[in-house]
């Protein structure tokens, strides 16, 4: 899990990244009853190196930073 402050939409991102193949959530939309903040859920599964994982991870870079 990762949190952010509310100047990052976590569902904006969750969808790039979604759309980009990563398997991610957005925290805020698992709120039922009160505010949980912002954040996402990720899941980590199928990485089969060391080189596939540093691509994923300059992938949500690159949503996360733009």
């Amino acid at each position: 899990m990762v949190r952010f402050d509310k100047s990052y939409d976590d569902k904006y991102l969750a969808k790039h990244m979604h759309e980009n193949g990563l398997a991610v959530h957005s925290l805020s939309s698992w709120c039922i009853e009160s505010d949980c903040g912002h954040g996402l859920l990720m899941s980590f599964t199928n990485i089969h190196s060391s080189h596939y994982a540093d691509t994923l991870v300059e992938k949500m870079k690159s949503i996360v930073i733009t």
